[in-house]
């Protein structure tokens, strides 16, 4: 097993060259080990790295004399790509490698493509700061989507270490304006599928001075804010296609124009958000759900208006009609009840003429419970480690016929409690359905297929059913979810959930698919455009409905076409 030690190397972190080699040449000690350096700015080798090159074997990357910080960081991952290593371990030349970091990193990697540990942050002079860099920060064990650092980072070079082989191609070309170049790196490995693994310990010290681009944790400042904010705004804009980092772009430039315009009066909301940050950028992400990213006013006074249009249920069923829905569907809904402004009666005025359109037909709805998971895998958000028993122990059972909904509307719960509704037995991802079909329907909902081909999707192509979107986004179409299971797309990962299994509560493990759908809104305009589903409007709210079977075929070729 062959190791390389990257770093690259500056004139302002000189001071800290002879600090850095000693501990590469300590953790080394025992391991066959190359070291990869690219030059910053730094000519004399010689000297500045004597010692260095007399213990270890050293390649240079010389970027140009003029290089940024990315095109300094691309020239050391092509000249580590390029070499014979097995496992390349990333330590800043101003940090310093733990004794213990080689041990840790292997460890981790037997079972992941990359790893991540802990650092101690230290000061100029070497010494011990304070609690380390993951403390209370509930950095998760695992990690393979990029949500996990969507709004927040913990994976630096001076932290982790991957397999050379596993690094994709896209790497060789790093973006030229990117000044985080390390959380562009991870997320490109995350988008390709990788899977990361955190170490059992501390890797690295983490060395805080003035030079620092980002320090242990943010300073409360203007300025300091703003470099934070741009250097997240063009991490953003590296990712155009990603509908997540898209709406946070939105959010951060929102912010920028704010901090330009009223900077006395977001000093005062940056200092709380800074308080409770732990990781990189995290105080950007405090601010960018607070009051700074709305537009207050002093007082807001409650709207007031009229009704000018009201909706019946007749009227209602007449519309779901004229869009296709027909006496006798089986078809599963999602409904933004907002979109359809006033309906005399509300959510039970819309629940009833769904079931006179369908007439004797099956009507079907998501029940998902998406919080009783293990809290290890929480990432929406995460929770440190420390409270993890606690939430285990506090976690109800999930119970087909008492449990909940969660956070998918108040018409679904409506639906999930009606007389004669059913419910699958999954955990996290159950359906509810009511009608002829529901039993047929909701028969098969194996725990390891939440949404495959032994779930209530596969069953409702199975029966002929249909999808209908009232004002929801495309995204909240779940049947395209089975088409993953289809093409085998998405990792699968461990999971577990709290179950009543014989009347008593038991923690059940399983196999997740790791889903995205951020493909979902081109998956479904080619539906569109192909008239395989059909638009429509039911008071002044867009609708798409489309046969299920039909639209999981032709998502399985566009995907595997489109590469997504």
């Amino acid at each position: 097993m062959r190791f390389a030690i990257c770093t690259s190397v500056y004139e302002e972190a000189r001071t800290y060259f002879s600090d850095w080699i000693s501990c590469a040449i300590s953790a080394s000690d025992g391991y066959d080990t190359e070291v990869i350096i690219a030059l910053d700015g730094v000519n004399d080798t010689d000297d500045a790295l004597q010692n260095l090159a007399c213990s270890l074997p050293v390649s240079y990357a010389t970027p140009a004399t003029d290089a940024n910080i990315a095109q300094v960081r691309e020239a050391m991952l092509l000249r580590a790509i390029r070499s014979k290593a097995d496992i390349l371990i990333f330590c800043d030349i101003d940090d310093r490698l733990k004794s213990n970091a080689f041990s840790l990193h292997a460890a981790a990697l037997k079972d992941a493509d990359f790893s991540y540990g802990d650092m101690q942050p230290i000061d100029q002079n070497g010494s011990i700061l304070e609690s380390s860099f993951f403390s209370d920060a509930a950095v998760p064990k695992r990690i393979s989507r990029t949500e996990s650092i969507i709004d927040r980072n913990w994976l630096g070079f001076s932290n982790s270490a991957i397999w050379r082989k596993k690094i994709p191609s896209l790497i060789d070309n790093v973006p030229q304006t990117i000044a985080a170049v390390d959380w562009w790196f991870f997320t490109v490995l995350l988008k390709s599928g990788l899977k990361g693994l955190r170490v059992d310990g501390i890797v690295s010290d983490y060395r805080i001075h003035e030079n620092n681009q980002l320090g242990f944790r943010p300073t409360a400042t203007i300025e300091s804010a703003k470099k934070r904010l741009h250097i997240m705004k063009k991490h953003y804009e590296e990712f155009p296609l990603d509908i997540i980092a898209q709406q946070r772009l939105s959010r951060i430039i929102n912010l920028i124009s704010k901090l330009d315009k009223n900077p006395t009066e977001m000093q005062k909301l940056i200092k709380p958000a800074c308080v409770n940050a732990r990781l990189w950028y995290e105080d950007i992400a405090n601010l960018a759900i607070g009051p700074a990213s709305a537009n207050v006013t002093a007082v807001q006074l409650p709207h007031y208006a009229e009704p000018n249009k009201f909706t019946t249920r007749p009227q209602l069923a007449l519309a779901l009609a004229k869009i296709g829905v027909k006496k006798g569907d089986i078809l599963m809904v999602h409904v933004s009840t907002k979109s359809l402004g006033f309906i005399i009666g509300g959510l039970r005025t819309i629940l009833d003429a769904l079931y006179d359109a369908i007439g004797n037909g099956t009507l079907m709805m998501p029940a998902f419970t998406g919080d009783l998971t293990d809290p290890a895998t929480w990432f929406k958000p995460p929770v440190n480690e420390k409270y993890w028993k606690t939430i285990r122990e506090s976690l109800p059972a999930f119970d087909a016929k008492l449990t909940p909904t969660k956070d998918i509307g108040a018409l679904a719960e409506l639906f999930r409690n009606e007389p004669g509704t059913e419910r699958s037995n999954h955990p996290v991802s159950s359906f509810a359905a009511r009608g002829p079909a529901a039993s047929q329907l909701l028969k098969t909902h194996d725990i390891n297929s939440r949404f495959g081909e032994k779930s209530p999707l596969q069953a409702l192509c199975d029966f002929g059913g249909k999808v209908l979107l009232i004002g929801a986004p495309y995204e909240s179409m779940t049947l395209l979810h089975l088409s993953s299971d289809k093409i085998d797309d998405g990792s699968l990962v461990n999971q577990s959930s709290p179950m009543l299994i014989n009347g008593k509560k038991r923690w059940v493990d399983y196999h997740d698919r790791s889903l995205s759908w951020q493909w979902f809104p081109g998956a479904v305009e080619n539906l569109v455009e192909n008239n395989i589903a059909h638009l429509g409007t039911i008071c002044d709210s867009r609708t798409i409905i489309v046969d299920a079977a039909e639209a999981i075929n032709a998502t399985c070729s566009w995907r595997k076409k489109n590469k997504c």
